[in-house]
């Protein structure tokens, strides 16, 4: 009977070592699955940091927008997000283009319907970089009031 016990003892404590093994295992996966996927986020802000956009000027016809961007500091990026946001009416556009070097001042033409001379709102630019073929964006932005 001693040595039963004993017995009973040792398989408890070796399937206790297994489940508090398996637990950890399973906690692991899922902790190192979240920092793997937000690595590629916190890469992307980072490389943010340095990158300044500016819009001395931007014009609004009928239909399109044209807006100067200026990059005045930071690496390679991957384009540019321009998005118009009216007052009168919430609409919202984004066209994506290449990367402008440092110190250079491009033209980007942004085209939509119910775009009006008398356009009131504004045009905001934002940096981005691709990350796995998706677009990630910057959260600094340029804007330029329309008015």
């Amino acid at each position: 009977m001693k040595s039963k016990r004993g017995m009973d003892a040792i398989v408890t404590t070796v399937i206790m070592v297994a489940l508090a093994l398996i637990a950890i295992g399973i906690i692991w996966a899922v902790i190192s699955n979240l920092i793997s996927n937000r690595a590629g986020d916190i890469d992307v802000q980072s490389k943010c940091l340095g990158v300044q956009l500016e819009i001395p000027h931007a014009v609004c016809y009928t239909g399109s927008c044209i807006a100067n961007v200026t990059k005045k500091s930071g690496d390679k990026i991957s384009g540019v997000r321009l998005a118009i946001v009216s007052f009168a009416n919430d609409s919202n556009l984004s066209s994506s283009e290449a990367d402008i070097p440092v110190g250079a001042t491009e033209s980007r033409n942004l085209t939509m319907g119910g775009i009006s001379s008398g356009l009131k709102g504004d045009i905001t630019a934002a940096a981005y970089f691709l990350v796995a073929g998706k677009p990630s964006y910057c959260q600094t932005k340029a804007t330029y009031k329309i008015a």
